[in-house]
């Protein structure tokens, strides 16, 4: 998928990993995000590993299948796509059709706001 292809559109990033319950809890909303807005939308879930067991392609590739994840997964066992800014599983990143960062947010960083 490439710049060019996005372009226009709202991306949202999802940094996640198959063995996070967190991750899993919210695959759902991802799934049913691009049909439940108005907008152009498309969701990239970049797998990144946190063990060493989730490194391993072929396992990262079948819970994919199993999970029935149909959008792009990139799978970033080097953490070269995940940044320094990522500390917690999931982070989700919002990229207007512009191109712009909306919004960044973490599964741990919702349960530790006040409003949570």
């Amino acid at each position: 998928m490439s710049g060019k292809t996005l372009r226009g559109k709202v991306v949202l990033v999802n940094f996640w990993t198959y063995s996070c319950i967190n991750s899993l809890r919210e695959l759902p909303y991802m799934k049913a995000w691009p049909q439940s807005t108005k907008t152009r939308t498309v969701v990239i879930g970049v797998h990144a590993p946190e063990f060493g067991f989730e490194r391993d392609l072929a396992n990262a590739s079948n819970a994919v299948s199993d999970l029935n994840v149909i959008y792009p997964i990139p799978i970033d066992s080097n953490h070269s796509i995940w940044t320094t800014r990522n500390e917690y599983w999931p982070a989700d990143y919002i990229i207007d059709a512009k191109g712009r960062f909306v919004t960044i947010a973490s599964a741990r960083a919702s349960m530790s706001s006040p409003s949570a």
